[in-house]
């Protein structure tokens, strides 16, 4: 259930269907973009972050589209063209890191009925494992902006709701990802809700303790790792998502 933190947010960026293409300054040729969980970046010391970031997809209303995964090191570029059929999206994948590739994107649209899921994957991960893309994107949110945008009568299944979790973990990161090493002392449950895309919440207070720790920012576990403070806002995308409590050791 929605509660006392969950408001909309302005109509263009419930239209454009996310976050991203509403505060990057989209043109009028860009219709939406999907949400696409992070490929796992790798950062080394002294040289910062070397990518990839999340390769999320921006369709275009001239029928293409283009993914791209930035870094220092390791990156990768996508692009390819799209159409809805019989209410069905379908995707082609023309061009990969400048070489032609000209095969189907494979679209799942069973596993979870709310969204369609694809994935992109580097050719060429330097050997982190970092590689896999999946997007994630709502099929009623991009239904409607395709009505909007030409004019259609495509039928839209029900609106999806996504659900927003405050975790009670504590995560450890390492080489192989993050990994829950212990809980929190305290709870959170009454700020747990359910919204549609576009909708937006604003952070609460952490309820959360830990002996010899105090609380530091909550991170969302979107694709670029938010990182966010009480009274901050945060705009609900195609998928479920957790917010954790980062804590640091008492001086």
């Amino acid at each position: 259930m929605k509660n006392k933190f969950l408001s909309k947010v302005c109509a263009c960026s419930i239209i454009l269907g996310s976050i991203a293409l509403a505060s990057c300054g989209a043109s009028s040729d860009d219709i939406y973009q999907s949400y696409c969980e992070n490929a796992g970046n790798f950062v080394m010391a002294g040289k910062g972050d070397l990518g990839p970031s999340p390769a999320e997809t921006i369709f275009h209303k001239d029928n293409t589209w283009e993914a791209h995964a930035t870094g220092k090191a390791m990156f990768a570029d996508f692009s390819g063209s799209w159409s809805i059929e019989s209410g069905e999206l379908k995707m082609t994948l023309l061009d990969m890191n400048g070489f032609e590739r000209n095969e189907a994107v494979v679209i799942d649209g069973t596993t979870d009925a709310r969204i369609w899921s694809w994935t992109f994957s580097h050719p060429d991960d330097r050997g982190t494992g970092f590689k896999y893309h999946k997007n994630h994107m709502s099929k009623y949110d991009f239904l409607s902006a395709y009505n909007e945008a030409f004019g259609a009568n495509e039928t839209l299944p029900e609106q999806p709701t996504f659900e927003i979790t405050f975790d009670n973990g504590i995560w450890q990161s390492g080489w192989a990802g993050e990994t829950k090493v212990g809980e929190l002392t305290g709870d959170m449950s009454e700020y747990n809700f359910e919204g549609h895309v576009g909708d937006t919440i604003t952070l609460p207070e952490c309820k959360y303790t830990r002996e010899g720790y105090e609380f530091s920012n909550y991170v969302v576990t979107d694709g670029n790792k938010t990182e966010l403070q009480p009274g901050d806002t945060y705009v609900i995308r195609d998928w479920d998502m957790q917010i954790r409590s980062n804590f640091v050791a008492n001086a």
